[in-house]
């Protein structure tokens, strides 16, 4: 619809006819009948007080009921979902990364005790580290972290 259109539209929700809208105006009968049809526009001081009288925002006289800022229900949610599946996969990735610090953080401290004497080629530490809770632990702390961050860029590429 046009912005003629939505005024006239405007005016008759109103119950003003063409007369009373150019009292309210200040402006002649001509004036707003040229509005109406599209062969003359109002200027800002005259669009602004035909916002006053009919009591609705510029963006509704100007784009209908459904302003092109706003988007409609379904976009919302849809944003709303991608939001909540982005703050879980944050979560995800965080809880992975946390796993996998206390896997490395757990062999270590096993490392330090003085009855672990015992060598692999990769050192001290990696001997601790492949006992098999710990092996299960930094498997599952990487698959969360990488999953999470997997999740992080495709949430990321919807917004």
């Amino acid at each position: 619809m046009s912005l003629a259109k939505r005024i006239a539209a405007c005016r008759k929700q109103a119950g003003l006819s063409q007369e009373k809208l150019a009292e309210c105006m200040g402006v002649s009968r001509q004036t707003i009948s040229r509005w109406e049809t599209g062969e003359a526009r109002p200027d800002l001081e005259k669009f602004e007080q035909l916002c006053g009288v009919f009591s609705v925002s510029a963006d509704t006289l100007l784009f209908g009921a459904q302003s092109p800022a706003q988007p409609d229900g379904r976009e919302q949610s849809r944003r709303a979902k991608t939001h909540f599946r982005m703050a879980a996969a944050v979560v995800l990735a965080a809880a992975g990364v946390l796993l996998v610090v206390a896997a490395l953080l757990f062999a270590f401290i096993e490392s330090q005790q003085p009855y672990q004497t015992w060598y692999t080629a990769l050192g001290p530490y990696a001997s601790h580290l492949f006992c098999t809770w710990r092996v299960w632990l930094l498997v599952l702390g990487i698959g969360m972290a990488g999953a999470g961050g997997v999740c992080i860029v495709r949430e990321y590429r919807r917004l």
